[in-house]
């Protein structure tokens, strides 16, 4: 449940806006690629932190590798670790903004058009303190999997009507007229942040395989969720932009551009959930890199003592990331830069260069998988460079 959660939440509703930017042919092509490296690298990350498991560490000992942050540590020592925090705080941090900010916009438009009055999302941000509180003080994953299992039936409930509400308009001839657009090379490229922002929990996986009932089964597992989210995204995507087409442009979520109704509303009350229950998945990994320094771990507390720093702690987390949701002024150029400064090194980066690390450096690699891995560490850094770009080149021309 957990898997699936992971890569299912708001992020798939920005998928026709990049759609009518890259076409159709080009999104496709380009959340199908990063899905299949995405995959190839999380399972590569989560071989060599088995490696690392088995073997011994400085002081002579064997010690399960269950975290990024310890695999990174273990390679590269304390800078390495530090480098990874930061990678992953900006990941995770920019995954719990984004809730906020399409939970906010959707009550917004629906409280709007119901009751005329508007234009109150940053109250409505404030307002979602009441539910991310509680759910953030989830202390694992085992417990935050129950809040899974809602999260994914409400978000696979919302797609199901969505896509039904999308062909009732196709079948009825009221779709956007237009042409569709089939590939743009250069927007392509521009939005391989956002695309890699879809699976900002690959910096999750070694943290999720060390609280599975079968550790050994975990990689098929983690294909399997892998392969329906995104079967999942491009049906749905595919549908939506062929009913919007270019409308799909103007917002960056899907829901937007649907009239509201009963049935409407009840769509996006659906992913509105699905939002809110992805929050504590995510941010946990935060919390749990924050709490394992000294300060949370002092054998002279009390247990009293103890989980009054860190729910204290996690509060606090909570409302920084309100507040930025507040500040950020567009979502979809906030989440490519987020993916291309986090997500990029996480998933594409790091994997590569921490797997040649656990073979001795180059010596033990042959050259296609040499080739290979520095061919996946050039489009990492290409593609965020490129994404980085072309979202602040957006944000500075008020795009």
């Amino acid at each position: 449940m957990n898997n699936v959660k992971v890569f299912l939440d708001f992020d798939f509703l920005t998928i026709p806006h990049v759609f009518s930017q890259t076409g159709w042919l080009g999104g496709i092509m380009l959340y199908c690629l990063i899905a299949a490296l995405n995959l190839f690298t999380m399972t590569q990350v989560l071989a060599v932190a088995k490696t690392y498991s088995e073997r011994k560490d400085k002081a002579g000992e064997t010690r399960v590798i269950t975290s990024y942050t310890e695999l990174a540590e273990r390679i590269h020592g304390k800078l390495g670790k530090y480098a990874v925090i930061v990678f992953l705080f900006i990941a995770q941090f920019s995954c719990c903004v984004g809730y906020l900010f399409f939970v906010a916009l959707v009550l917004d438009r629906i409280v709007c058009d119901q009751t005329g009055y508007c234009n109150s999302a940053t109250q409505y941000k404030w307002l979602t303190l009441v539910a991310t509180i509680p759910l953030c003080l989830l202390k694992t994953y085992t417990y935050i999997s129950y809040v899974s299992i809602s999260g994914i039936a409400c978000g696979a409930l919302g797609a199901i009507m969505l896509i039904g509400y999308c062909g009732n308009v196709l079948a009825s001839g009221e779709a956007v007229v237009g042409s569709l657009k089939v590939f743009d090379i250069g927007q392509f490229f521009g939005y391989v942040g956002i695309a890699m922002f879809a699976f900002e929990g690959n910096g999750t996986v070694i943290n999720l395989r060390a609280e599975a009932r079968d550790p050994e089964g975990y990689p098929r597992i983690l294909r399997s969720a892998v392969l329906t989210i995104i079967v999942c995204y491009m049906v749905l995507s595919t549908i939506a932009y062929w009913t919007y087409k270019s409308e799909t442009g103007n917002n960056d979520y899907i829901v937007e551009n649907l009239p509201l109704s009963a049935f409407t509303i009840v769509i996006n009350a659906l992913f509105c959930v699905t939002a809110i229950t992805s929050y504590p998945l995510q941010i946990l990994c935060t919390f749990q890199v924050i709490e394992n320094v000294p300060f949370f771990n002092n054998n002279k507390d009390t247990p009293l003592a103890k989980n009054l720093k860190m729910y204290t702690e996690r509060v606090l987390i909570v409302l920084i990331v309100t507040i930025v949701a507040i500040l950020i002024p567009s979502l979809v150029d906030f989440l490519n830069i987020a993916g291309s400064l986090g997500v990029a090194a996480l998933g594409f980066i790091l994997p590569q260069v921490y797997y040649i690390a656990s073979k001795n450096g180059t010596g033990e690699l042959s050259k296609i998988e040499l080739y290979f891995n520095l061919f996946l560490i050039a489009f990492g850094v290409f593609g965020a460079a490129f994404s980085l770009y072309n979202s602040i080149s957006n944000l500075l021309n008020g795009e």
